[in-house]
């Protein structure tokens, strides 16, 4: 699934934790759940950087808690 909304120029926008805690939500990403955000004026370029270098458009909402 990631692949096709960042494929198709959607942002990384927010990273939700224990967002899916079924069995297989816990097995197969330990709960964690993506969610993409499509900017109209932000698609064609996003689709161009990941396709062409495999740059992903991040919000910075997304990227703070990584630091």
């Amino acid at each position: 699934m990631r692949n096709f909304h960042i494929r198709n120029g959607a942002w990384m926008w927010r990273l939700n934790w224990l967002a899916d805690v079924s069995a297989r939500g816990m097995d197969n990403s330990f709960g964690l759940m993506m969610n993409y955000r499509y900017v109209v004026e932000d698609v064609d370029k996003n689709n161009q950087q990941y396709l062409l270098n495999g740059t992903v458009a991040a919000s910075t909402q997304f990227l703070e808690p990584l630091q």
